[in-house]
């Protein structure tokens, strides 16, 4: 499907300003300042067993049985009770860090931008994943990569974990050895062909944690605002292609765009721990951060 546009990945064109392309790792410090804040808006919580346990949330109250300690008791729970020698004791629900492991696609296409006015998609990708991973960090849980799989605990860990994410290598999330419920966080652009679409549906399939996918959208890759003679080229090894751009072929683009990115809506809707959401680079973070979470909560 793709191949008869080979410029879906990554286009500009014949005449361009400087390729941002070209662009360095954006300054680590300065994105996990600006994911920090958006990480405290997301105000997540640990994730309750539904068993008794420690924890902060009430649970359930039960028979006070000797010889347990007289500190368990709820005397005021006690003091309501219809039996004057009944004793009560409030048990709270047992609470664990569930892993969240975060992997960023560093495709070149990754770092390409339509307007200097933009980020690009890595730079907004590389944001959400710090954003969620230190929401994560923040609310005691413990975060890793999928490539290094060195968990972390506490908000300390912030720079190793901007560190890992920014020097992940491959072009396709490592699905080996993960903690069989770890939450995973997928953040791309998703332009696969559709061998690698298909080999991330078996990966998902076959896992019984949860899967998040999160899509980097630029708009001129959504709305293809091209016309005249145009020649897009690649950073990924792909053939070059020159064409007349008008209202058909901007529709015809569109339509397969569309049918595209169906395959992740599709696999969100077939399996229950996968959850897919699109954000337009255009547009700000935070309403496309707190939709994932809203979507992580739906599936728990």
């Amino acid at each position: 499907m793709l191949r008869r546009f080979p410029f879906l990945n990554h286009f500009r064109k014949a005449t361009p300003a400087p390729s941002a392309l070209q662009e360095d790792i954006p300054h680590l410090p300065d994105l996990i300042l600006a994911a920090g804040k958006l990480a405290v808006m997301l105000q997540p919580g640990r994730h309750g067993q539904r068993r008794y346990g420690t924890g902060e949330d009430f649970w359930q109250f039960r028979p006070y049985n000797p010889p347990e300690p007289a500190s368990l008791i709820d005397w005021k729970q006690s003091a309501r009770s219809l039996d004057e020698t009944m004793l009560w004791v409030r048990e709270r629900e047992k609470q664990t860090p569930r892993p969240l492991m975060l992997w960023v696609d560093p495709s070149p296409s990754m770092k390409w931008r339509s307007t200097q006015t933009l980020p690009t998609k890595y730079e907004t990708a590389l944001t959400a994943a710090l954003a969620l991973g230190q929401a994560a960090l923040h609310a005691g849980e413990s975060v890793a990569t999928l490539e290094q799989r060195r968990f972390f605990t506490g908000t300390h860990f912030l720079p190793r974990l901007a560190l890992n994410l920014s020097h992940i290598q491959g072009n396709f999330p490592n699905f080996r050895l993960i903690p069989p419920h770890a939450t995973i966080m997928i953040v791309s652009d998703f332009l696969w062909d559709d061998a690698t679409l298909e080999k991330l549906a078996r990966e998902c399939r076959n896992r019984p944690g949860k899967t998040g996918l999160l899509a980097i959208l630029d708009p001129a890759e959504c709305n293809f605002p091209y016309s005249g003679s145009l020649k897009f080229t690649s950073e990924e090894a792909e053939p070059s292609l020159e064409l007349t751009s008008d209202e058909i072929v901007q529709k015809h683009y569109q339509a397969i765009l569309r049918r595209h990115l169906e395959t992740l809506v599709q696999l969100s809707h077939k399996y229950a721990g996968v959850f897919y959401f699109l954000h337009h680079n255009e547009k700000p973070l935070l309403p496309s951060l707190m939709s994932l979470k809203a979507l992580l909560g739906d599936k728990a």
